[in-house]
């Protein structure tokens, strides 16, 4: 494995100290998706919530029309997967709305401030009497004003109910602005704090007059309602280019950092430390789009740590991806998707986010979001369309098979159940997160 360089680390902050993790039995957790309704091309976000659970209303198990032989991951032939994965619940054609937004962006509110939401995060609870925290990132008219740099952040409390999220409590305030300003950050939580992933490069004067260059990374303390600059990564992403992936890495012996893979390039912040490690990661065989290029649905988005693995859900290949941190080893397994011909076709879409769930015995159980349209119905305008939101919920096992001629083990994945619900009008999903 590649050794990591490590760069000189700066004084201590001020903030507050990380928080150690949490136990995953100590809470409920819940899936809040976001989506955005674009028909008239007018940002308005809307997120919802619901339990990741066992609920009958809601969980539909795999149909037995897909215990059929499927082209294998990754090829030529899985272009034709959509046309018969079809349909998958059992109320495609006469459903009905049965899930309301527990928040909305309402940016006319502020003004017309803002040119639209930029990013987004929830900051979960500390103990489960405790309400999550829902952050949003709003672009500003001059994005890159060296007067007044940063992107404004506000933020609303959701409030509990029924063991999970049920809605919201106040209304949006604002807290401080990022350091830098940032245009399709990359939003990441570890352990109690908000990292924002993708400041501009440019410069202004800090207190003593000296030219300093504005951070590509931030996080932010709830605790001090502050945002810390953090070092820059050793090789910094270039202005309005994305990474391939972002994650949040909690444990194993990499932990706690931040991942971030670019231009062929793998490098994780070390927290305690504050410095940033780097190696070579060639992941062309994974990820088709074009290097550098804004990420469409068939990128990789953010990716899930587990312990020392990466995981990751690619579209385009329907497949679930893993890389072993410190053997450096890939993984793959075949994951379909359903009710997303939509999906496939647009490139509007963010990639689905998949979540780690937990660990039962040797399986990893995950669960991966994303948002569909029904049918319209008869005489039944545009606008008046239903859209689901996703929730597949599948059990994966680590083996130690080698996938022939490509040196790529294999990862077993079994679908578990897929929850659904219903929302009114035309949705674009804008990724998920667990809390």
């Amino acid at each position: 494995m590649a050794s990591n360089i490590v760069v000189s680390s700066p004084a201590a902050s001020s903030v507050s100290p990380n928080l150690p993790p949490e136990k995953e039995e100590e809470k409920e957790r819940s899936v809040c998706i976001i989506a955005v309704v674009d028909p008239s091309g007018v940002s308005k976000y809307n997120w919802y919530a619901f339990d990741v659970s066992d609920d009958p209303n809601h969980n539909q198990p795999r149909p037995s029309v897909l215990d059929l032989t499927l082209p294998p991951a990754l090829s030529p032939y899985y272009r034709k997967i959509p046309s018969y994965l079809l349909p998958f619940h059992e109320d495609d054609d006469y459903a009905s709305v049965n899930l309301e937004p527990i928040a909305t962006s309402d940016l006319d509110g502020w003004a017309r401030k803002f040119r639209g939401v930029t990013g987004w995060a929830v900051l979960g609870p500390t103990t489960t009497k405790q309400p999550a925290t829902l952050y949003r990132l709003c672009a500003d008219g001059n994005v890159t004003s060296i007067e007044d740099p940063g992107t404004s952040v506000q933020r609303i409390k959701l409030s509990n109910g029924g063991g999970g999220v049920s809605g919201r409590s106040g209304e949006w305030e604002s807290v401080a602005k990022t350091p830098s300003p940032v245009k399709d950050p990359s939003c990441l939580v570890l352990r109690g704090k908000l990292y924002c992933l993708g400041g501009f490069t440019f410069s202004t004067k800090d207190p003593e007059g000296r030219m300093a260059p504005w951070p590509w990374a931030m996080a932010y303390d709830p605790g001090v309602g502050k945002w810390e600059p953090l070092p820059d990564p050793l090789c910094r992403p270039k202005d309005r280019d994305c990474p391939t992936f972002t994650a949040a890495l909690d444990c194993g012996q990499w932990g706690p950092g931040i991942v971030v893979a670019w231009n062929g390039l793998l490098q994780i912040y070390h927290v305690n430390a504050r410095s940033w490690g780097i190696q070579p990661f060639d992941c062309d065989h994974v990820f088709s789009r074009r290097r550098n290029a804004r990420p469409k649905n068939e990128g990789g988005g953010r990716a899930v740590a587990v312990e020392n693995m990466l995981y990751w859900y690619v579209v385009k290949e329907q497949c679930l991806v893993g890389y072993d941190l410190v053997t450096e080893n890939w993984f793959r397994g075949h994951l379909p998707m359903h009710n997303h011909h939509d999906y496939i076709l647009w490139d509007d879409h963010s990639p689905p986010s998949l979540a780690h769930l937990g660990r039962d015995g040797v399986d990893y159980e995950f669960c991966l979001s994303w948002v569909s349209q029904l049918p319209p119905g008869p005489k039944m305008e545009k606008e008046a369309c239903i859209s689901r939101l996703h929730c597949l919920k599948v059990c994966v096992f680590i083996t130690n098979k080698i996938i022939r001629k490509t040196g790529i083990f294999h990862l077993e994945v079994s679908i578990i159940t897929c929850q659904s619900y219903l929302v009114d009008g035309i949705k674009t999903f804008r990724g998920a997160m667990l809390v």
